[in-house]
């Protein structure tokens, strides 16, 4: 990660800042990557519908963040590429963008790390954060960073994306963050199976980080695109609530709102 601290439960460690107790962060939630994981092969039931090729056919395994500056270009070879993206500088939708870049540096290592880890860019999520201006350090995120990222983004590119993918996104609402196989920079004329997960409704910290860690989990599936794709994220997430038994309201709103709040745009 951009801070490389053990791996801590979303929800868990919201259980424990509201209860003030001082646990230890490695009892939560699994990672991303240690969550039970599809095989790459797709159910008999699926079969008949034919897939767009995700990274040469192979599933994601790791999600790493980066920056791109200006007008620089996504690298190649990724098998997923990511977006934080914009519709508007409103207050709030600023607010919730600098709490998901937070959150997505905390259970983020760098696209480079993961790399450096052996991963195959076939196999990696290129998560991506649009900047205007600014100078960044390469293996973390600092909240002072983060502030800056929020202070100046890249809106007019992260506009053209939203645009380019679907007139369904509301421009005053988000942020959003948004998947597809290639690069959305310029992206072809109506992108197929583009996941959508949309920020907009999340003002708190615990829903925030929920979504988060559910667009982490729904990346890692090979048909991410798919409705039983969908709903098993959703059960991870509600399952590992359970478990912990984390009966707190906010907790609970955060989990059933991530079900509401998961889209794909289809292109065609």
């Amino acid at each position: 990660m951009f801070r490389h601290s053990s791996v801590i439960s979303a929800l868990f460690v919201l259980c424990v800042a509201l209860a003030g107790c001082a646990l230890d962060p490695r009892a939560g939630l699994d990672s991303p990557s240690a969550a039970p994981k599809p095989t790459a092969a797709p159910p008999p039931a699926l079969a008949s519908s034919s897939p767009p090729s995700l990274g040469g056919g192979a599933s994601i395994t790791a999600s790493g963040l980066t920056i791109l500056m200006g007008h620089e270009k996504e690298p190649e070879g990724y098998g997923l590429y990511s977006y934080v993206l914009l519709s508007n500088r409103s207050d709030d939708v600023i607010k919730t963008y600098k709490r998901a870049l937070f959150y997505l540096s905390k259970w983020m290592d760098t696209v480079s790390n993961v790399e450096a880890y052996g991963t195959p860019r076939s196999k990696i999520n290129c998560t991506i954060v649009l900047a205007a201006e600014g100078r960044f350090t390469p293996d973390k995120l600092t909240d002072h960073e983060i502030e800056s990222l929020g202070d100046s983004p890249n809106l007019a590119r992260s506009q053209a994306i939203l645009s380019a993918i679907g007139k369904t996104l509301p421009v005053d609402r988000g942020p959003y963050i948004v998947s597809y196989r290639k690069p959305l920079t310029s992206p072809p004329n109506e992108p197929d199976k583009v996941l959508v997960i949309d920020l907009s409704d999340m003002s708190d910290d615990h829903g925030i980080e929920a979504h988060v860690v559910g667009f982490t989990w729904q990346v890692e599936k090979p048909r991410y695109w798919d409705q039983p794709a969908l709903a098993a994220t959703y059960q991870q997430v509600d399952k590992q609530v359970r478990r912990l038994s984390l009966a707190l309201d906010g907790v609970i709103k955060g989990v059933k709102v991530y079900k509401e709040d998961v889209k794909v745009l289809s292109g065609g």
